[in-house]
């Protein structure tokens, strides 16, 4: 969900002072994440825009939408990769063998570092912000020396990950090559940072820590969106899972144990708006413990259905770094927290630390005990949805951001 915005695009539209020049680096697809820091910055930099966008990418229709967002309130410098992916293999494999190109510029695409090069050198940016790996790659290989490099991480992910792609990894390889020389890292918090490496919180000055964010104010009450929507009794407490459906998010899984779990006064409601109709059917005959809900909702709306529900879930995988700590990581987590609602997570050490400080969330080990962890938060209810706001407030809510080198936001 893309962030109240109102002043941000103001100051990035307005003259006023000098202010340094930043420059957000994009290869991929524009996300929502990545429009929220531009307006973040904007507060206190010049911001402007370099995107790549591979083939794959300006197809979509969610990823157009943003660059045109962005198009709207800042100046943007787009290039394309005019062949579909299987070309541009073949076109790639013919330039390594015959010029020995290294594999992570082929990935990123020869051309895009030298335009990046081109581009800052005639701009004379202050600062450049990398957002993942394969920009880190084009800002640093194109623009080293000219600018202050600030790489802004969301996802940590390393070469010896089994499910790492062969195109993938080089690219993770130099991103582990390129980190120590840096300027400044922004990420999320102390263990993803070490899963970058253990030794850069003292190799790199400027390492900050800034949990995912939004600018949005607290959710004001409660809603009853989902209640009167789907017709769910009122003595029955709504559990919400909202997001996609795909095997790591253990759809079936959570379904089966509120089914299964004996209890009347819970229902699982599961909001995805991209349910197929086999799904939906199979969700509805569980009878009144799983309601299904694919109904597309504005972002407003969305607001009204998480903040109906009594606890939200937030299950991510345990085994693979990028989705056990994500306890500051998640845009799922900060918008159940700015609603009021409490969560329910795996434990590990990344939500320890977030409920040791809050009493924000219930930790599983297993999912069939999430019915008793939704239970044990209703029972204090209106603790839970003040400590939840609480974190919102605290940790998650951002309206500027200051670039630091060697301090912390």
């Amino acid at each position: 969900m893309i962030d109240d915005k109102a002043v941000a695009a103001g100051s990035a539209r307005s003259g006023g002072g000098a202010r340094d020049r930043l420059l957000i680096v994009r290869w991929g697809e524009l996300r929502v994440h990545d429009l929220n820091m531009a307006y973040l910055l904007a507060q206190t930099y010049e911001v402007e825009f370099a995107l790549f966008t591979p083939h794959y990418a300006y197809r979509g229709k969610a990823g157009r939408s943003f660059v045109e967002e962005a198009e709207k309130n800042f100046r943007v410098h787009e290039w394309r990769a005019g062949l579909p992916t299987r070309q541009l293999v073949r076109l790639h494999s013919a330039l390594e063998r015959v010029f020995r190109l290294s594999q992570p510029l082929l990935t990123v695409g020869v051309a895009f570092p030298f335009r990046l090069r081109a581009l800052v050198k005639a701009k004379r940016y202050d600062i450049l912000m990398p957002i993942e790996q394969h920009s880190l790659y084009c800002a640093w290989r194109g623009a080293a020396g000219l600018a202050t490099i600030v790489y802004y991480s969301l996802e940590v992910q390393t070469p010896s990950d089994e499910d790492v792609s062969f195109n993938l990894r080089p690219i993770l390889l130099a991103e582990r090559s390129i980190l120590p020389r840096v300027d400044g890292i922004l990420i999320q918090d102390a263990s993803r940072l070490a899963v970058l490496g253990a030794s850069l919180a003292t190799e790199v000055p400027g390492v900050q820590f800034l949990p995912l964010f939004s600018s949005r104010s607290l959710y004001e009450g409660r809603s009853d969106f989902l209640r009167s929507r789907l017709g769910i009794d009122s003595h029955r407490r709504i559990v919400l899972y909202y997001g996609a459906f795909y095997a790591e998010r253990f759809i079936n899984e959570l379904a089966g144990a509120f089914r299964d779990g004996g209890r009347d006064d819970l229902t699982l409601v599961l909001h995805n708006p991209q349910m197929n109709a086999e799904d939906a059917a199979r969700f509805a005959a569980m009878g009144d413990n799983v309601r299904p809900s694919a109904t597309y909702l504005e972002p407003d709306e969305l607001d009204d259905m998480v903040a109906s529900a009594d606890a939200g879930i937030a299950l991510y995988d345990n085994d693979k770094p990028n989705t056990r700590f994500t306890a500051y990581s998640s845009e799922k987590i900060v918008t159940y927290l700015r609603c009021g609602v409490p969560f329910i997570a795996f434990d590990n050490e990344s939500y320890q630390d977030l409920k040791a400080k809050y009493d924000c969330c219930a930790l599983i080990d297993k999912i069939d005990q999430i019915p008793a962890a939704a239970a044990s938060l209703m029972a204090n209810a209106e603790h839970h949805w003040k400590e939840a706001r609480r974190a919102y407030q605290d940790v998650f809510h951002r309206t500027e951001l200051v670039l630091k080198a060697g301090g912390e936001t």
